[in-house]
């Protein structure tokens, strides 16, 4: 909160956020060019909203350039379109990177988009990453779960780790090394920090 870009993710929620009644209002779309940022939906033709996701670029991407591809997940209850108001996408002008979020934040529904993104965008395979808050951080350790070799590192947010995992799904996170940072905050009114279900952690980090 206390930063840049926790100013702008604030100021998104009060006002700009609640202005919208779709993903692609043409309003939004002029609203993130002024910003540097082009934004483009996938799946909307289709009626059922889990099909949908969006991808986010630098209005000055080189095409001859490889870039970052971070994944974020949203929360239950909320949707994709909600990550608008994290604050991540205001950092992608100066920090050149792309960013993809999907309805369903199931691990199918997130392979299919990253199967997608990485062979229409210059997305650096080596460097993509994933996040996510409550259950999109959930979201975001089940993808690296399932696919180690895909990610270059995870950052979980407010999430109770009731870590339900395979042992050969922890052991591929393990044996691949992907590092993991987690975000817990005193003022969460679910999972405050200190956090209580270190059993969790512990059985995924071991």
């Amino acid at each position: 909160i206390n930063s840049t870009y926790g100013e702008l993710s604030s100021q998104w929620l009060l006002t700009t956020y609640s202005g919208y009644t779709s993903g692609m209002d043409e309003a939004l779309l002029d609203y993130w060019a002024e910003k540097g940022v082009n934004k483009e939906g996938f799946g909307l033709e289709n009626d059922a909203i889990e099909d949908d996701y969006y991808v986010y670029t630098p209005a000055d991407m080189d095409e001859d350039s490889l870039y970052p591809l971070l994944i974020v997940s949203h929360g239950g209850g909320s949707d994709c379109f909600s990550v608008e108001g994290m604050g991540f996408i205001n950092m992608i002008p100066e920090e050149q990177f792309i960013l993809a979020t999907a309805e369903d934040t199931s691990v199918e529904s997130l392979y299919a988009m990253y199967e997608y993104v990485i062979a229409n965008y210059p997305v650096d395979i080596a460097r993509v990453y994933a996040t996510g808050t409550s259950m999109g951080g959930m979201a975001s350790i089940n993808f690296a779960a399932a696919y180690p070799q895909l990610v270059a590192a995870i950052a979980p947010n407010d999430i109770s780790l009731a870590v339900d995992l395979t042992d050969e799904q922890l052991a591929n996170l393990q044996e691949m090394l992907v590092p993991m940072n987690f975000t817990a905050g005193l003022a969460d009114m679910y999972h405050p920090f200190p956090v209580t279900d270190i059993d969790g952690y512990n059985r995924l980090l071991s």
